[in-house]
């Protein structure tokens, strides 16, 4: 009857509703995802996040960060928002933050009926909204939440959905924090190196160079560029200290190093080791040029002082012999 057909159209356009919409979440999801892993800056990565929230009918879709989970050299940008309402509600960070802290999600379908949080009647506040706490090997980072300018129900599928952008966003922030510590660690350790007067080269498992300060470009004529691994004997071309960093052996060792201009350097080279193998070497060369002069003025100083005392003292010996000749004294 037309009345069976008409139910079995309108079931029909209801899956086909539904299917269209969880398509499209599936969809904001696959984008977001290729967003995160597309990049190592904080902005870039969260913000096909926020936006998929704000996408999904959110007139505010914000993540707020734990400042501590920053490296502490780093400067950068802790909050991020999405939407048309993006910073109305921005008052409330501090607040969800500290409660997400202690609690994985906050769903708040009707805010001025829900006690936890403390509104201010002269700023704007949302009338709902959700927040899911960015976690990520126990380490807390922050939270994701959206607020909604009207009430919303949020149904198990619009909390699934949230979950998954935040853990998501957990993970673009941890991976990310550990490259900012990572990045932080290479740019101290390169103006350590950088201020360090001494020359310092290190060689891989294969002896060729894959670092050398500003004093070791000076001293031997290298610069080697991020990436570039020259070998050894082409580059350093001075043979006692080629002999010293190719030894086998995982024992310090130490070495004059006499160089074309006349200088004079102590090179001392240490395994590097890594799991329990070679995996290269590191060299520090000392200029001890002064030291060999002031060693060599010693040596002729007391040659002078014992020859200038031993004259004198020669004859002394030699007129203190011909007394007996004058008898008595």
């Amino acid at each position: 009857g037309m009345d069976e057909v008409g139910e079995m159209r309108r079931s029909f356009e209801q899956m086909r509703v539904s299917l269209q919409a969880r398509l499209d979440e599936l969809n904001r999801l696959l984008v977001a995802s290729q967003g995160v892993a597309s990049s190592l800056k904080l902005d870039e990565a969260l913000a096909p996040v926020i936006k998929a929230v704000a996408d999904s009918g959110a007139s505010s879709a914000r993540i707020m960060l734990v400042r501590e989970m920053i490296p502490s050299p780093v400067e950068i940008n802790i909050r991020f928002a999405a939407g048309p309402d993006k910073d109305a509600y921005m008052h409330l960070d501090q607040q969800i933050l500290a409660l997400t802290e202690e609690q994985e999600r906050l769903v708040m379908a009707v805010l001025s009926r829900t006690r936890g949080l403390d509104l201010d009647p002269n700023l704007a506040n949302p009338e709902s909204l959700i927040a899911v706490a960015l976690r990520h090997e126990s380490r807390y980072y922050g939270v994701l939440w959206a607020g909604y300018k009207k009430q919303h129900v949020f149904s198990e599928s619009d909390i699934r959905f949230i979950s998954t952008l935040a853990s998501q966003a957990a993970l673009a922030v941890a991976n990310i924090r550990l490259f900012l510590t990572v990045e932080a660690s290479r740019r101290q350790l390169e103006a350590i190196l950088n201020s360090t007067p001494d020359p310092v080269l290190v060689t891989d498992a294969s002896n060729r160079l894959i670092l050398a300060n500003p004093a070791a470009g000076h001293v031997f004529g290298v610069t080697i560029r991020r990436g570039e691994r020259p070998d050894l004997e082409r580059t350093i071309q001075v043979k006692a200290l080629n002999d010293l960093l190719m030894l086998s052996s995982g024992e310090r060792r130490s070495a004059e190093v006499r160089m074309p201009d006349g200088k004079t350097y102590l090179a001392t080279a240490s395994a590097m080791l890594a799991e329990g193998r070679t995996v290269g070497r590191v060299c520090i060369l000392r200029d001890v040029t002064q030291l060999k002069e002031i060693d060599t003025l010693k040596s002729e100083f007391v040659s002078t002082v014992s020859h200038d005392l031993r004259s004198p003292l020669t004859l002394m010996r030699g007129y203190a012999t011909m007394l007996e000749m004058a008898g008595d004294l």
